[in-house]
């Protein structure tokens, strides 16, 4: 469902499925109980996952509407002991404005496993890339967009039968 542009601190303790509509203006989802994402668009929010969650569609992120004035950008925290894997070739497009002066449009930081699972073709994130946990590509190809750092004591990347 739409998540209906969620602007507070929204806790989710159980499964959250979204499917499409806006989490936008610097509001924070904290998806406790996992999480299926087939669609939507993350525009100047944070997203948590503390559970197992799955990529499956074609996504957007980036700034909120109101940028320059706000340069919120989107952020997708993946927890340490949390799963997030991508399970199709998906495209994960910036939302970048042209009249922005801001901090780069999405980050993802990852304290725990991110992969991508699924389909032989690549999965475009449009975003920069933090990796303090482990990074795994077991299908395909998946395209960094913006900078990627491997850090963190941790911090680990496994290519297996896929690249990046």
């Amino acid at each position: 469902g739409d998540p209906a542009n969620a602007t507070d601190q929204l806790t989710v303790s159980g499964p959250f499925t979204w499917t499409g509509g806006a989490l936008d203006l610097g509001g924070h989802t904290i998806a406790e109980g996992g999480m299926t994402w087939s669609g939507g668009t993350l525009r100047g929010h944070t997203l948590d996952n503390k559970g197992v969650a799955t990529l499956s569609g074609n996504v957007a992120a980036g700034f909120s509407n109101t940028c320059p004035v706000d340069c919120l950008n989107a952020r997708i925290n993946n927890a340490a002991g949390a799963m997030f894997d991508i399970t199709a070739d998906i495209s994960w497009d910036s939302l970048h404005r042209g009249d922005c002066n801001c901090a780069p449009p999405a980050d993802v930081i990852n304290d725990g496993l991110f992969r991508k699972t699924g389909g032989s073709g690549t999965a475009r994130l449009s975003a920069n890339f933090n990796n303090n946990g482990t990074l795994e590509v077991n299908s395909g190809t998946l395209l960094v967009g913006g900078s990627f750092l491997n850090s963190g004591s941790g911090g680990s990347s496994t290519l297996r039968a896929g690249s990046m």
